[in-house]
């Protein structure tokens, strides 16, 4: 809550409002909360809305007033059972790298659903504040955008179209013009500066981040255009190398994961063509003769198998005929990511799929 609402409305009835801080730091709750708590002390706040705080030694994670409103900090999943707000505002509650975590998005999105939004006092004239970078097509926001109308207010780094803003102040009201590629504070960010962001966060992070459109035109981590496809009469006839690579699942239950092997035929000049896609589940031993079987069939040069879940005990049978453990550094979202940025924009690597039948799936971005 700023410390000016709190000064204009400080008997807000019952209570001033609760603020939601989660920055990308531990424990900058408190820390905000110290440092309203230190502005409020103050002797120049004190003298131009006076004394307003209830004790000279308020609480910093709950800060109540004479007139008993108050501002509350907590964090994502903090507990708020019995408490209401008229003011609820939510500052960042995803980091970058929790956002590629559908585990992570639904925490939050589910305890805005079930537990924040309920405390509002007044829900016809409550006030809810959103206050976060784009992250995800499904983060917050996005969650919230998909069900209701909601105000918004967005600034992109680059402007993506024309736009106008009237701006009211105290000594009048004025109208600022943007025009699409106009840079948002040039001063601080200029057009090189920009540039050299953009390379080194990659296409799908600077959309979400700096341009708050979370999916760009033609996919964000993978891009559509990086796909291209063939016909038998365009397939080579010979590769420089052949592989296999395997997404195993721990289980053939209905609810499990499929088992995957992709096969590739890779080029001198580093083009990749799918050569086979094999998907089923499949219980331990039925997995381990058809990784063999496969192998058979497409002789390739390296078996890339992922030491999780079943991948583990594969690789430990299949050792000795060759096979290439694959180990993670990172979750899955977050290599790709590393990945194809480093293919960003000038590497002329590609991959190359079987020109589809009328009616079958295509591919999409994401």
């Amino acid at each position: 809550m700023r410390v000016d609402r709190i000064s204009r409305f400080p008997s807000r009835p019952p209570t001033v409002g609760a603020d939601h801080l989660r920055q990308l730091w531990p424990g900058s709750a408190d820390k905000l909360a110290r440092d309203t708590r230190t502005l409020m002390q103050s002797l120049w706040y004190q003298a131009s809305f006076g004394a307003l705080l209830e004790t000279a030694r308020p609480s910093a994670q709950e800060i109540t007033t004479r007139q008993r409103g108050f501002r509350m900090a907590t964090s994502v999943g903090g507990v708020l059972t019995g408490r209401g707000a008229d003011f609820l505002i939510i500052d960042d509650p995803l980091k970058p790298d929790e956002a590629v975590s559908d585990i992570k998005r639904a925490h939050v999105n589910e305890w805005y659903d079930g537990t924040l939004v309920s405390r509002l006092n007044d829900k016809e004239r409550g006030c809810v504040i959103i206050i976060m970078q784009r992250l995800h097509e499904d983060d917050l926001v996005g969650h919230l955008l998909e069900r209701e109308p909601w105000e918004v207010l967005s600034f992109p780094a680059i402007a993506e179209r024309d736009e106008s803003f009237e701006i009211r102040t105290a000594f009048g009201s004025y109208t600022h013009q943007r025009r699409v590629g106009d840079l948002l504070h040039p001063e601080r960010e200029s057009q090189e500066t920009i540039d050299s962001l953009r390379r080194t966060l990659g296409e799908y992070h600077f959309a979400g981040q700096y341009q708050q459109s979370p999916r760009p035109l033609g996919g964000g981590m993978v891009k559509e255009a990086w796909f291209r496809t063939y016909t038998s009469e365009s397939l080579p006839k010979n590769f420089e190398r052949i592989i296999q690579s395997w997404d195993t699942a721990s289980k053939a239950t209905e609810l499990a994961d499929y088992s995957v092997c992709t096969t590739w035929g890779a080029t001198e000049d580093d083009h990749y063509y799918l050569l086979d896609v094999f998907r089923a589940k499949l219980e331990y031993p039925d997995l381990k003769r058809m990784v063999r079987e496969l192998h058979t069939r497409w002789k390739p040069r390296t078996i890339l198998i992922e030491d999780r879940a079943s991948g583990i005990q594969l690789i430990q049978d299949l050792r000795h005929d060759g096979l290439s453990a694959v180990t993670p550094i990172s979750r899955r979202p977050r290599r790709s990511c590393a990945c194809w940025r480093r293919r960003q924009p000038s590497n002329r690597a590609s991959c190359i799929c079987p020109r589809p039948h009328r009616g079958a799936p295509t591919i999409s971005a994401s």
